[in-house]
């Protein structure tokens, strides 16, 4: 009985053993992490069962399985065991459970090759239709279970075809993630193309419109706000031949407007001064009366008594008018263009920011907050942060550096060869009127004509005296010194 029990013994091992799952290492791992030695429990269990002590097996795969669920190989073990237990009991010979179980297992490798047979027809069609990565899930669970049948059965023909497969199907999903994303490049490359052109379109509507409203200005005569408009075509596309030539034609029509008024203000001078003479020029000799024209006499003089500058024209007066105008906005980084166009959208002002002035700004963003203040104190509080100043211009505020806000200088030519002109009294000889007779010693009427009389005011005494009465430092700034 010893050598027929030992050799059934070692049957129903060989079945077991060969009938275990690929998991059980991992799966006995994870049952020692919880405390419990799965594989003492299943030699235990061995012994048992060489014993032909069934019953205690099974208890013993039973604390096994309990302590570790997923252990395909205990489970089996616990089954093998129970059947031999049962076998033993109903009087059935190891032999009979032997091929019971050996049947079973035939059975169990057959459907496994029915399985693997099936799940590589599904990778294989799964990657003729480009599924990849799903075919290569598939391939890898047919290579699984090829993996478990190899020492069972007579799988030869796939243990080559089936990683064969696999590694195509690997090799044709990299090249699909190579297209897709060259197909990713390419799409961004044009999303990318094609916001460069949707910015140049726009670009080139702002150059238009800046273009029309330089020919618009042209046209009114602002030739100034025309340069400006220019200027900035020109700073976006340098070599924008309409910008250069609207540009110098500006320039040239500026530069004969600023002699023609030069020629009509020095015309208007001295035609003050042909009125002043006029006006001073009534003979000693003649009763001074008020002529007919006495109104038009006054004007002369209230003419020769105006100041060089300016009158306050119409326009002036409203954006004086609106810079006292309330005003609230808080600022954060915004740029000095941002704002100015801000305020003349809240108060109707036109704002000209000088391109040349705010280049030369390190920073021209502005971070402000105000609240309730006059347009004129926000604007003061504006420019003096980024270093600008600002002067009314073409009925406009014009912000620039503080030193072209000071304005133009301007020549004025007086004639003072008035004051330079010695007048002398008309004296009366004395042998024609005196007061005593024939008295030679008595004198004239007006007193002595050999009395010594004041010396003439020259003109270099004049010079002279505005050296002497006016700060010398202007005169070098204003390019009148030595």
């Amino acid at each position: 009985m010893k050598p027929y029990r030992l050799s059934v013994l070692v049957g129903v091992l060989t079945v077991v053993w060969l009938a275990a799952p690929l998991s059980v290492v991992g799966e006995e791992a994870a049952a020692e992490e919880a405390g419990v030695d799965v594989t003492q429990l299943i030699e235990t269990a061995k012994a048992k069962i060489e014993a032909l002590q069934y019953a205690e097996a099974t208890e013993i795969l039973k604390q096994a399985v309990q302590a570790d669920p997923e252990n395909e190989f205990a489970k089996q073990m616990l089954q093998n065991a129970q059947a031999l237990a049962e076998g033993k009991e109903s009087g059935r010979s190891p032999q009979e459970i032997v091929e019971q179980i050996e049947t079973e297992r035939l059975i169990r490798i057959q459907l496994a090759k029915m399985e693997m047979e099936n799940v590589r027809a599904k990778a294989v069609k799964l990657s003729q239709q480009g599924e990849y990565e799903l075919a290569i899930a598939e391939f890898q669970r047919a290579q699984e279970i090829l993996t478990w049948l190899a020492p069972q059965t007579d799988v030869a023909q796939y243990e080559d075809l089936i990683p064969a497969e696999l590694a195509r199907a690997e090799a044709s999903l990299e090249k699909q993630k190579a297209r897709d994303e060259e197909m990713k490049e390419k799409e961004a490359a044009r999303v990318v193309a094609d916001e460069q052109a949707r910015q140049r379109r726009v670009e080139q509507q702002r150059i238009d419109d800046l273009m029309s409203r330089a020919k618009a200005m042209y046209a009114r005569g602002n030739y100034k706000q025309a340069i400006d408009l220019s200027g900035e075509v020109i700073k976006s596309q340098s070599d924008h031949a309409g910008a250069r030539a609207l540009m110098r034609k500006s320039q040239r029509s500026l530069q004969i407007e600023y002699v023609r008024n030069m020629y009509a203000k020095k015309d208007y001078e001295d035609q003050a001064v042909v009125y002043s003479i006029d006006a001073m020029s009534i003979p000693a000799t003649s009763y001074v009366s008020y002529p007919d024209n006495w109104e038009e006499i006054g004007k002369r003089a209230e003419l020769l008594m105006r100041s060089t500058e300016e009158e306050d024209v119409e326009w002036k007066r409203i954006i004086n008018d609106k810079l006292k105008t309330k005003v609230t906005f808080e600022f954060a980084e915004t740029s000095i263009e941002e704002a100015l166009r801000f305020l003349s959208a809240l108060t109707g002002v036109s704002f000209v920011p000088d391109p040349e002035a705010i280049a030369s700004i390190e920073n021209p963003a502005i971070t402000l907050r105000m609240d309730g203040v006059s347009l004129e104190a926000a604007l003061d509080t504006i420019t003096k942060m980024l270093g600008l100043g600002y002067l009314l211009d073409n009925e406009s505020i014009f912000v620039t550096s503080p030193e072209k806000a000071k304005g133009e200088s301007v020549m004025l030519f007086y004639d003072v060869s008035d004051l330079t002109v010695e007048i002398r009294d008309f004296r009366i000889s004395t042998e024609a009127i005196t007061l005593g007779g024939d008295d030679e010693d008595d004198e004239g009427l007006f007193g002595d004509e050999d009395e010594d009389e004041e010396s003439a005011f020259t003109g270099a005494g004049l010079v002279e005296f505005i050296r002497n009465h006016i700060e010398p430092e202007s005169w070098v700034e204003a390019d009148f010194g030595d």
